[in-house]
């Protein structure tokens, strides 16, 4: 849970409601709890401390987004919340899991894409992040695009 000056923000909540299909939270939160204690046995850390670890690694601060000005479109960075990191780090995770083809069970998935990125290895949410700062460093020359 991160506490700002107004509000809170509680990132197992945010990770619970990506993951719910079809209003079925109960499945989901045992699906969230055997994947962070697979992560704990593991790690033997607590679940909030590995959250923040994996938002800390993730961490983005700007995103890309095309503007249309003239009959023209321009890739432009712009500043983003916290808010709106968080989501962006948790759909880059689903993505993730969700485009992996291997016959695994989705805990399984979901727990290999988050050891992978807490080991700092090549994994795919990482990648997703490169990207976006890469992009967002490329088209740095359009910010006068903002409004």
């Amino acid at each position: 849970m991160i506490t700002l000056k107004t509000k809170t923000i509680n990132i197992y909540e945010n990770l619970l409601g990506v993951i719910i299909k079809n209003g079925k939270k109960s499945v989901a939160r045992r699906l969230l709890s055997n994947i962070f204690f697979k992560l704990n046995f593991f790690f033997e850390k607590p679940v909030y401390y590995l959250l923040l670890k994996f938002l800390k690694i993730l961490n983005i601060f700007v995103e890309t987004k095309v503007v249309k000005i003239k009959r023209s479109r321009y890739v432009v960075p712009f500043s983003i919340t916290l808010n709106r990191r968080i989501y962006l780090i948790t759909k880059w995770l689903l993505f993730v899991v969700r485009n992996n083809k291997e016959r695994i069970s989705f805990v399984e998935k979901f727990t290999g894409s988050l050891f992978q990125t807490f080991l700092k290895s090549k994994s795919e949410v990482f990648n997703l992040k490169v990207l976006n700062n890469s992009q967002a460093f490329a088209n740095r020359s359009n910010i006068h695009y903002r409004w």
